[in-house]
C-alpha cells in the first residue's frame, strides 16, 4: 500500500480530522495471567514489553540488571543494557 513492500501491515492513527493521533499496542490480563506485547522479525523475538513496565532485548541482554542503562552500539547494531 502507498509504497509499501509487499506484504507490510501498517498501523496508523491520526488518518482523520485535524490532528494526530496515537497508535495503541494493548496486552491483557485475564486470570491474573499478564499477557505480552512482542515485537519480531519472523519467528525471531526481537523485544518484549511487560505490564510492571519492563522491556526484554532478545540481542540486548535481556532484562539488565539494577542501575543499567540502554546503550546505543551504533547504526546497525541493537541496543543492550550496560
Amino acid at each position: 500500500t502507498n509504497g509499501g513492500i509487499p506484504g507490510d501491515a501498517f498501523v496508523s492513527g491520526g488518518q482523520n480530522g485535524g490532528e494526530g493521533a496515537n497508535v495503541h499496542l494493548i496486552m491483557t490480563t485475564l486470570s491474573g495471567t499478564s499477557g505480552v506485547v512482542r515485537i519480531r522479525n519472523n519467528s525471531t523475538p526481537l523485544i518484549d514489553f511487560y505490564a510492571d513496565g519492563s522491556i526484554y532485548l532478545y540481542l540486548g541482554g535481556g532484562f539488565g540488571t539494577t542501575g543499567q542503562t540502554l546503550t546505543s552500539q551504533g547504526a546497525g547494531q541493537p541496543v543492550k543494557w550496560a
